[in-house]
């Protein structure tokens, strides 16, 4: 049977430095507490749902850095553009007439070709992600009403 305890509630039964013999007597240690809760095995739908979680944070990141970087580099020759990816659409339209050089325009339309489209979760795959996330058995949290 497979059990898996969280590091940070093994963690207080290291006694020495951290290698893998202290390690090991720790784990064996918590594991021997009748009070120690184990963490439940994520189930392949799990696994892929949080990959999926990762991934759209990673090109959001991606999206952010770029859409900074260019805003940045057109701030450089005076022309700003206000915060959000919405704007920098436009920016980029401005930026194929304004009075830069050749090597700018030529640069900016190469990151503009890098804009990528990320695809959103939305409500159904953020929805998706918290179901399969959710332990096996575990029932559906009920929404909560404040006033």
């Amino acid at each position: 049977m497979v059990r898996l305890i969280a590091p940070q509630l093994a963690k207080p039964y290291v006694r020495r430095g951290k290698n893998d013999a202290a390690d090991a007597a720790a784990l064996c240690e918590a594991a021997s507490r009748p009070s120690m809760r184990f963490v439940p095995v994520k189930t392949p739908e799990a696994q892929a749902a949080l990959m999926l979680a990762g991934q759209c944070t990673r090109l959001v990141r991606q999206r952010v850095q770029l859409a900074n970087t260019i805003r940045g580099h057109a701030g450089e020759f005076g022309i700003v553009a206000a915060n959000g990816a919405a704007a920098i659409g436009p920016l980029l339209v401005r930026l194929r007439t304004a009075a830069i050089p050749d090597l700018a325009r030529a640069l900016f339309a190469e990151l503009a070709m890098t804009v990528p489209v990320t695809p959103s979760v939305g409500a159904g795959g953020a929805g998706a992600v918290r179901a399969a996330t959710r332990p096996a058995g575990e029932p559906r949290p009920s929404p909560t009403i404040t006033r």
